[in-house]
């Protein structure tokens, strides 16, 4: 790790805004992630979002590397490109000068993009360096639309444990640890962390990992840690059964609660929040 750190990380954010806002096919600049939820600390990335006319993509992230180079050499640069999203196109910065945690990851977004992670329930609230016209909004969620997607992945994570919930024991009873691990981990681990995301805070439903420890209540987090650690094959064998019960009692609370009720009441704690 760069123990010589000279560049802060408020320095990065704010040469980027002296470089990017004089440039006329630039739109606007914000950082989201962590500091949208009010939990930056030294250890944060930087997640830098730059909208530029649909033919200026390229413009944008050699625009966003001049001012990165201003302050210090690229040490590594990771490229994505064109992400799965429409529109989006995203790759990763280490400065040498920098701290390696203030790793910036920089999406370059065409105007034209239908979704600019912007909704701030789902991305928390966007802190704008500049926003030159109206054009960039910040979207409503739809919460209809977000309960259909919901109801729709709890269907297909019931019929997918259904499906492939005996491969884990499979593995298992052929003394196949390294597969067993990964099928637990996969089919049951994965699959019990999105049922309590649906549970707890259902616009996240998606988010994998992520925040966990902020958004779950500290008793849940614990089991859910516990289960995470796997020491031997007998921890395994109890964990499995652990982590498969709790799925089906959660199953069981998310239907029986409902997924519209779930999403309202997280939409409505941030709201008032």
């Amino acid at each position: 790790m760069n123990m010589s750190v000279v560049v802060s990380r408020d320095a990065i954010v704010q040469r980027v805004k002296e470089e990017l806002e004089p440039l006329p096919f630039v739109r606007a600049y914000w950082e989201g992630g962590a500091i949208g939820y009010g939990a930056v600390d030294e250890w944060s990335d930087l997640d830098l979002y730059v909208v530029v006319g649909d033919d200026n993509v390229s413009e944008g992230f050699a625009a966003v590397e001049k001012a990165l180079s201003s302050l210090s050499p690229i040490k590594q640069k990771y490229d994505i490109g064109k992400t799965p999203m429409e529109g989006v196109y995203q790759a990763f910065y280490k400065l040498r000068d920098a701290s390696d945690y203030h790793l910036i990851d920089l999406a370059v977004l065409q105007a034209s993009a239908p979704d600019k992670y912007l909704e701030p329930v789902v991305h928390g609230r966007a802190e704008f360096h500049f926003r030159k016209d109206d054009s960039i909004a910040i979207p409503k969620l739809d919460r209809g639309a977000l309960s259909q997607r919901i109801s729709a992945r709890l269907d297909r994570l019931e019929a997918r444990k259904a499906m492939f919930g005996t491969f884990v024991r499979k593995e298992m009873n052929r003394r196949n640890c390294i597969e067993a691990v990964d099928l637990y981990r996969v089919v049951l681990i994965d699959s019990l962390v999105e049922l309590l995301r649906m549970r707890h805070f259902a616009p996240h439903y998606d988010f994998k990992m992520r925040y966990l420890h902020r958004e779950l209540p500290q008793d849940v987090a614990g089991r859910l840690q516990e289960l995470c650690f796997v020491k031997d094959e007998d921890d395994l064998e109890a964990k499995i059964v652990s982590a498969s019960d709790w799925f089906d009692a959660l199953l069981g609370e998310i239907r029986s609660e409902g997924v519209a009720r779930l999403v309202d009441g997280a939409v409505d704690r941030v709201s008032d929040g």
